[in-house]
Formats: C-alpha cells, sequence, structure tokens
C-alpha cells in the first residue's frame, strides 16, 4: 500500500456495543463538526464490523468492544487515512497545521503515548506493524488485551518510524486525572496552552473494565517511578517536535 500526498481531511470515531453514546460525547461530535466543517466525519459501527478479521471476531465475542474499537481505529487509519478522535475528544482548533505530517500522535504523560487521538496518511509502516502484532496474537489464539497506549509507546520506542510525530501533552492531553503531576489532575484551564488543538476528558461510559485496568497501570507505574528512576531497556520516545498553532 503507498502513501497520499498528506493527511485528508477525515475524521474517524468508533461505537460499539448497546450503550448509547453520552452527552459529552455528543458535545465533542458537535464540536468537530463546529470546528472542522470542512471535514468529513466517518463513524465506524457494528454495521460497518468485519467480524471475518480474527481479533475483531475475538474481542467482540468477548465484548471487550474498546479492544475491537483499538483494532478497527488502526485499520481504518491505515486504509483511509485521516484522524482518529475518541468521542470524548472536544475539538477547540482545526487539525490543518499537521494535515502535512505522515504520522503524528501525543504524549498523555512523559513517558506514555496517547491513542485517543491519531492522524496519519493511509499505508504508514506504523500501521501495519500495530495491526500485525494484533493479528499475531489472534493466531496465537490467545489476546493479551494490553492497552492500546502502552502497545503504541512500546512501538515508538523502537525508533523504527523516522517520520512519526509525537507531539506534547498540552496538544491533545491538557488534562489528565491519571498523572503523577498535580498540575495536570486540575480544572483544563490549567493546562491549556495556544498550542492545544483539543481536550482528551477521559470519559470512558463505555470502556467498562478498560478505564479501571488503564488507570491501575498507570497508578502502578507512577508508585514505582517514586521509588526509583525509571529504566527504559529499550531506546526512549521520539523528541516531541513543536508545531506553531
Amino acid at each position: 500500500m503507498t502513501h497520499d500526498s498528506g493527511i485528508p481531511k477525515v475524521i474517524h470515531y468508533c461505537w460499539f456495543g448497546s450503550s448509547p453514546i453520552s452527552e459529552l460525547s455528543r458535545h465533542c461530535l458537535e464540536t468537530w463538526h463546529a470546528v472542522m466543517p470542512d471535514y468529513t466525519v466517518e463513524a465506524w459501527t457494528e454495521a460497518r464490523l468485519d467480524r471475518s478479521i480474527p481479533y475483531v471476531d475475538m474481542a467482540y465475542r468477548q465484548r471487550k468492544f474498546a479492544f475491537v474499537a483499538d483494532y478497527v481505529r488502526l485499520k481504518v487509519l491505515y486504509e483511509h487515512g485521516g484522524i482518529y478522535l475518541d468521542t470524548d475528544v472536544e475539538a477547540l482548533k482545526p487539525f490543518d497545521q499537521l494535515l502535512g505530517s505522515r504520522f503524528f500522535i501525543g504524549l498523555q504523560l512523559p513517558n506514555s503515548v496517547g491513542a485517543g487521538v491519531i492522524g496519519a496518511v493511509k499505508g504508514h509502516p506504523f500501521l501495519k506493524a500495530a495491526l500485525e502484532q494484533l493479528d499475531a496474537e489472534a493466531a496465537s489464539g490467545t489476546l493479551s488485551f494490553e492497552p492500546l497506549p502502552e502497545m503504541v509507546t512500546r512501538l515508538l520506542a523502537s525508533r523504527q518510524f523516522d517520520d512519526a510525530l509525537v507531539l506534547p501533552e498540552d496538544y491533545f492531553y491538557p488534562y489528565n486525572p491519571y498523572s503523577s503531576t498535580v498540575l495536570k489532575q486540575k480544572p483544563l484551564q490549567s493546562n491549556i496552552s495556544p498550542r492545544t488543538l483539543c481536550i482528551h476528558h477521559w470519559e470512558g461510559t463505555w470502556l467498562g473494565d478498560m478505564s479501571l485496568r488503564m488507570m491501575l497501570r498507570l497508578r502502578l507505574k507512577q508508585a514505582l517511578q517514586k521509588l526509583r528512576p525509571m529504566r527504559l531497556s529499550r531506546p526512549p520516545l521520539p523528541r516531541p517536535r513543536t508545531h506553531r498553532a
């Protein structure tokens, strides 16, 4: 698969399971249309779900809808390109300044990459590598249900993706209730900067045990970091690159 010349003005989002979209998510979707009226918004629901994909079918049968969405977001970006947004992401500014990059994503913590906002040209090798890892799990017969931010962070740390743009926290995640930094846990206005394009609200209403697992893992990592300096067995994340807002 070959790359297009740039990231298209398409926003993708996923919603699986019987739970209705929350009031917050409806508001966030409205901000996408208001802030980026020239972008197309594509919804990926059961009506478009390909259950012939082993990982998708295994996760769906276990009602792990968050992990179904993990796979689908990677697949649709790989096949079509565009920007993926979680439904609890509120848009503040257009993403136009990032459309000339090949792949972008943002830090949610100093040593953790978030997966609620991802932009890519179609066919980007990072997406292929991530999908191949999930396909390999399905082929083994057992899914690890590793939170996507952990897998994404590990893959990017391999430094195999020279054109990956990893943006600082304030671009997409100016607030994080799981952060060990007190400032990051305060009201959103405390951390919004002129560079902030959107706000991830960490609603997690349809994630079930996924949000709890993420919280427990993050809290454990924070506790360990306080006891000793973090030692990575792999290269560090790519240095965030700054874009003017």
